[in-house]
């Protein structure tokens, strides 16, 4: 929200931001209805970073694929997307 404060208050004139958290900025907060999406990059896969010289790497690349493909992690961001939206 401090971005688009200073957008409005003109100390900047553009910023990036996820369009999904914009979005629910602005539906909550009408003071910043007047900022206005002017282009969306296109989406990108999700990617994380794991230490090589972790000793569980293998463990933790296969943890977090099981996480991530589990239906109450699906149904968790459906409803975050949701409310988000």
């Amino acid at each position: 929200m401090q971005l688009a404060k200073m957008t409005l208050l003109q100390r900047i004139d553009v910023f990036v931001e996820d369009p999904v958290v914009m979005n629910y900025v602005i539906k909550n907060n009408h003071e910043f209805n007047q900022i206005k999406a002017k282009h969306c990059f296109a989406k990108i896969p999700f990617y994380t970073a794991i230490s090589p010289n972790n000793l569980l790497k293998s463990k933790w690349v296969k943890f977090i694929d099981e996480v991530l493909r589990e239906p109450r992690t699906q149904q968790l961001y459906l409803q975050d997307k949701e409310l988000y939206q």
